[in-house]
């Protein structure tokens, strides 16, 4: 997954979207633009294109891009796309990163899934670990599904998991925090200081094989910032929701695990009914990293996104 910074600010002008909303009287002229033009492949190109207007459009609205307008076509070899980014200056490494946001959005493909934790699994684990390994074991029992070792990364994944779940691995060098939740969630477990991709220690959960939802159920994602803190707000499909609403009262109490491309994301203990909405509060350690996983949770509810073949990226001076 990309990791891509812009500066956001407040959009305070109009927006041409995807050629369906023409641009306002009155909008700002002293900023520059990076103009990005990508022209991309889709089996369905018209439904491609309309994809790509929800997401510029939620990408603005929600803003995880600062889009001055964009417009996109279907045109030979399929779709070609123009986007306007605000920017604060045309250097270089600002081009390629607004450059780099237009591709993510339009093109990127992020697999999320969240995964219902296994606590007579960790328990069984934990045994295995213990006898195998000798090693000393914690399963913390205000986070079920969780297991903490002594033993490096490696040494875990060499032991077999009871059949039917898997283990989810922090990610390296992200501060063990517990952070509060908003919404439908009480509170949430972070993820821990691993100094080094084979860290002496070893946290991990215990998840269930097959996702409750996954990208498919998430119709948008954006950030939202209270004080000191960003939260993660997540809209699920009505699908989605009404899945996850249906098995709110098994999930009472237990954390509910998200991954993101194959990483812990994070894992929100389940306070009360689930909804077509939720926040998470990340881990201030998270809050750099905020709009760049809300863009990516975004674009994971399209399995098979277009396949980009060109790309140019140049800055506009306001003048």
């Amino acid at each position: 997954m990309r990791r891509i910074g812009i500066a956001l600010r407040r959009v305070v002008c109009g927006l041409a979207l995807l050629g369906l909303v023409g641009p306002l009287a009155g909008c700002a002229k002293n900023t520059p633009l990076v103009i990005v033009r990508l022209t991309a492949t889709h089996p369905d190109a018209e439904a491609a294109r309309e994809v790509w207007s929800r997401r510029f459009r939620d990408a603005r609205a929600r803003e995880l891009l600062d889009i001055a307008w964009a417009n996109a076509k279907l045109e030979a070899p399929g779709l070609v796309l123009e986007a306007a980014i605000r920017s604060s200056d045309c250097e270089l490494r600002t081009i390629d990163e607004a450059r780099l946001a237009v591709i993510d959005l339009a093109t990127g493909h992020h697999v999320l899934t969240v995964h219902r934790v296994g606590v007579e699994a960790a328990e069984t684990l934990a045994k295995r670990l213990r006898a195998e390994l000798g090693a000393d074991v914690q399963t913390p029992n205000d986070l079920p599904g969780q297991i903490r070792v002594d033993q490096p990364p490696s040494a875990v994944r060499a032991v077999p998991v009871p059949t039917g779940y898997h283990l989810v691995m922090n990610a390296p060098g992200v501060h063990h925090e517990p952070p509060a939740l908003k919404h439908d969630v009480g509170h949430a477990a972070g993820q821990p200081i691993d100094l080094h991709p084979e860290a002496a220690t070893t946290t991990a959960w215990v998840v269930m094989d097959t996702p409750i939802v996954e990208g498919t159920a998430v119709a948008t994602a954006a950030v939202q910032s209270d004080g000191a803190r960003r939260a993660l707000d997540i809209h699920f499909t009505p699908q989605g929701a009404a899945t996850l609403a249906a098995i709110s009262p098994e999930l009472r109490g237990e954390p509910l695990v998200f991954v993101l491309d194959g990483e812990l994301l994070i894992a929100p203990i389940v306070g009360s009914r689930l909804s077509e909405r939720l926040g998470i509060e990340l881990p201030a350690a998270m809050s750099e990293r905020a709009t760049a996983l809300a863009r990516a949770i975004a674009a994971s509810n399209f399995p098979s996104p277009p396949t980009p073949i060109e790309v140019s990226a140049q800055c506009e001076r306001p003048r």
